[in-house]
C-alpha cells in the first residue's frame, strides 16, 4: 500500500491543514466583501476571543484569519462590482461548429487533428488577408 501522503505529493494535492486553511481564508474574505452578511460578526474582534481559553481545533474563525488579514494590511474588502448590462443583454459568443461533422470518434486520431489544423490554417489565413486589406 502507498500512504495518502506519498499520494498527495504526486498529484500536487496539498496537505488537509492546508486546504482548510485555504478555505476559512476564502470564507473570511467572501464574508468580509458581502455587505450585511449574517455571519459578518465572526471575522470581527469580539472580547470572548480573549476570555475564553480555545484549544487549536476550535479557535474562532476571527483568530484563525487574524494573521493574515494583519500582514495583507486589508482593512477593506470590496466585492465584485456588478456590471452595468445585465448578462441576458450581452451578444451570445459565436462558436464556428462547422468541423464537427468533418469526423468521427473512431477515425484516426491524426487525421482528425490534421483535418483541424488545416482549417484552423484556412481561417488564420482568410483573416490575414481581410486584416492587409483593411491596412491598405
Amino acid at each position: 500500500m502507498v500512504p495518502f501522503s506519498t499520494l498527495q505529493v504526486e498529484t500536487g494535492e496539498p496537505p488537509l491543514a492546508v486546504r482548510r486553511k485555504e478555505q476559512e481564508l476564502k470564507y473570511a474574505v467572501k464574508v468580509k466583501a458581502t455587505p450585511d452578511h449574517p455571519a459578518k460578526a465572526t471575522t470581527e474582534f469580539h472580547w470572548t476571543t480573549l476570555s475564553k481559553r480555545f484549544t487549536s481545533n476550535i479557535l474562532p474563525l476571527y483568530n484563525k484569519t487574524l494573521e493574515y488579514f494583519t500582514q495583507s494590511e486589508v482593512d477593506n474588502v470590496n466585492s465584485p462590482k456588478i456590471p452595468d448590462d445585465p448578462p441576458w443583454h450581452l451578444k451570445p459568443c459565436l462558436v464556428d461548429t462547422s468541423i464537427t461533422g468533418n469526423g468521427r470518434k473512431d477515425e484516426n486520431p491524426l487525421l482528425l487533428k490534421n483535418k483541424a489544423l488545416a482549417t484552423i490554417d484556412t481561417r488564420r489565413t482568410k483573416t490575414a488577408k481581410i486584416k492587409k486589406a483593411n491596412i491598405t
